[in-house]
């Protein structure tokens, strides 16, 4: 057939997905669920404001970082305005 070999497979979620997440990335699935609970995005600085008002003290950037790539290992996505998302992200 022509164009038979032109098709691509869609390449797997990001992650390891049949695995369960280290207490880490729980953590942060944990978190991430209770921002979008609370009605906000999930972005750096509502990460930040999150993990500040649980710990009652400043959280240092890469903190926030390590909390965002946890969710990553996890399969979420980032849209164009930086915001993640579980999933794929349209």
């Amino acid at each position: 057939m022509v164009g038979e070999s032109e098709r691509t497979k869609t390449p797997p979620p990001k992650g390891d997905g049949g695995r369960a997440p280290t207490a880490e990335e729980a953590e942060a699935l944990e978190g991430a669920r209770a921002i979008i609970a609370d009605g906000k995005r999930v972005t750096f600085g509502n990460v930040e404001a999150y993990l500040e008002k649980r710990a009652g003290r400043y959280v240092e950037p890469k903190v926030v970082k390590r909390f965002l790539n946890a969710l990553a290992s996890q399969g979420w996505t980032t849209d164009k305005e930086g915001a993640l998302s579980e999933g794929v992200v349209g």
